[in-house]
């Protein structure tokens, strides 16, 4: 199984001007560093939450610049 998989990538109900697109990932602790490190290296992209109530899966909400990083996302394999 992979370690990611996106749960529901949908159009941010309040899109902002520069990240109107939204990518919720489910994502193994293990490879939080690297993920985030990433993110922050990118300008198209903004984690906006992190959801760690289960220990063995975190829910991470991304803010996207376009279809095309979100889509990005959701077919990574961290």
């Amino acid at each position: 199984m992979r370690y990611t998989q996106i749960v529901g990538p949908t159009r941010s109900a309040q899109p902002s001007k520069t990240h109107p697109y939204i990518a919720t990932v489910a994502l193994d602790p293990f490879h939080w560093t690297q993920f985030q490190q990433r993110s922050e290296d990118n300008p198209a992209t903004v984690i906006t939450n992190v959801d760690r109530s289960t220990p063995d899966l975190w829910t991470v909400t991304v803010a996207c610049a376009s279809e095309m990083v979100r889509d990005m996302l959701e077919q990574a394999d961290w």
